[in-house]
């Protein structure tokens, strides 16, 4: 990004900034960068870690679930049909009608 923006300048008539200041800039920004992923981590990740367990030998396991898109007035739903290996056999996703409320929503999925 700063690369390129000092690239557009160049190309479009003005001038080069001083090494140095581009380095600045590149450090504020990877700094800016990494507070932000900072604040975003979870504070207790085990509290919410949930372990995919596969389904018994010769058997398949389905994982379902919907999104409810406000702004759209509908649902987004999909489906994954698991192997006992692991392997995505099937995906399936599809748009749905507005619902009331989240257990409408996952009935509709």
């Amino acid at each position: 990004m700063v690369i390129w923006g000092q690239r557009n300048v160049v190309v479009h008539g003005g001038q080069l900034q001083e090494l140095s200041a581009l380095n600045h800039c590149a450090r504020d920004i990877l700094e800016e960068y990494r507070q932000t992923q900072m604040q975003m981590l979870i504070p207790n990740p085990a509290v919410f870690v949930k372990v995919w367990c596969p389904p018994p030998s010769s058997r398949f396991k389905l994982n379902f679930d919907a999104a409810l898109f406000a702004n759209l007035d509908e649902i987004g739903m999909r489906a994954i049909v698991w192997n006992d290996k692991g392997e995505v056999m099937l995906v399936i996703s599809g748009r749905g009608p507005s619902v009331v409320d989240s257990e409408e929503e996952e009935i509709m999925a």
